[in-house]
């Protein structure tokens, strides 16, 4: 039984040529825009639920971050009949 395993970014890019910091500017303004919209419609809003949200779109754009992967597994079955395909993008 063999296997190959692909892994690679669709654009060609490499990690820090995809690696953008407009990714994190564009969450952080969204993060700002919740903000903005949380303190106009409830006046008990806590410091808690502040840091909440913060956390939250740290780690967003953490994701957002990463490059794309796409992973493509075969495997041959005794026959020479592939009995799984697998694709993840």
């Amino acid at each position: 039984m063999s296997s190959t395993t692909e892994i690679h970014d669709p654009a060609g890019l490499t990690a820090k040529e995809s690696k953008s910091s407009l990714f994190g500017m564009h969450a952080l303004q969204q993060a700002a825009l919740r903000i903005a919209d949380l303190r106009h419609g409830n006046a008990a809003f806590k410091t808690m639920d502040l840091v909440n949200v913060l956390l939250c779109q740290a780690a967003r754009t953490r994701r957002a971050a990463m490059p794309p992967v796409r992973l493509r597994i075969h495997s041959d079955g005794r026959n020479g009949v592939s009995p799984v395909r697998l694709r993840l993008s």
